[in-house]
């Protein structure tokens, strides 16, 4: 698969990244492509704070994640990534995940839109011309996509949760790490360390806000996890499902 060269970014698992045996979590992975897009985005002046300036602000809505290795406390290892697709409301980003001999490791696609903070409404990217400029429609989309998720007939478990200060970003919301974060913490210890997370999809639906009072869904199968989030009037703000493996 072609993948452009001029746009990797080397990183390195650090101690709190990793869980209790070492391993890379998947809240830590998401956060290090989350921080590539960024980074990648601000080169082109279309990062999160340049386009505050016009107050604008990028939403992720979907993300598919697939690890083939798993990454261990002080592994090294570099992020590729470039936006393949773009129509009036959304775009695609893609990432590779390499190892320090360039051999991939895993790789991820998100589904982007960006909002105007004050009508709040989509603006059409197709009318942003360093967006499109930013297009690298040369190089495919992984083998990946992210997919509408929907919600499970029948969750077995239920967890309350109260949004406090750390839950938030700066734009005054639960970040999209934290319901990671919240989710993964459903899973028992036991199970989740002899198995290694190597599927993951996610859609954000709505915001959560300080003080609201949350829950979060799960059902755990075989090697099978699915998660609503939903706030505290009922609606899903938060949908993913997760595939383990053994080792």
């Amino acid at each position: 698969m072609r993948i452009p060269r001029n746009k990797r970014y080397s990183y390195m698992i650090e101690p709190k990244d990793a869980d209790l045996v070492g391993r890379a979590t998947m809240v830590s992975i998401f956060d290090y492509l989350m921080r590539t897009a960024h980074v990648d985005a601000q080169k082109h002046k279309l990062g999160v704070y340049e386009i505050r300036k016009k107050n604008l602000a990028w939403v992720i809505s979907r993300a598919v994640v697939e690890m083939g290795t798993v990454l261990r406390d002080m592994d090294r290892f570099q992020i590729v990534t470039w936006i393949s697709e773009c129509n009036r409301i959304a775009c695609v980003r893609n990432f590779i995940i390499l190892d320090t001999e360039g051999k991939e490791i895993g790789h991820a696609v998100t589904q982007w839109s960006m909002i105007d903070f004050k009508s709040r409404e989509a603006v059409n990217l197709l009318n942003q011309p360093r967006i499109i400029r930013h297009l690298h429609p040369e190089y495919p989309t992984c083998g990946i996509y992210p997919k509408k998720l929907l919600s499970q007939p029948e969750y077995s478990h239920r967890e309350d949760h109260k949004v406090v200060y750390s839950d938030l970003d700066f734009n005054g919301h639960v970040n999209s790490l934290k319901y990671i974060q919240w989710m993964l913490d459903q899973v028992p210890i036991e199970w989740a360390s002899n198995r290694q997370l190597w599927h993951f999809d996610v859609n954000y639906i709505h915001e959560i806000h300080l003080d609201e009072k949350p829950y979060i869904l799960s059902h755990l199968e075989d090697d099978f996890a699915a998660f609503e989030i939903c706030s505290g009037d009922g609606r899903a703000a938060c949908r993913a499902e997760m595939q383990w493996k053994e080792f």
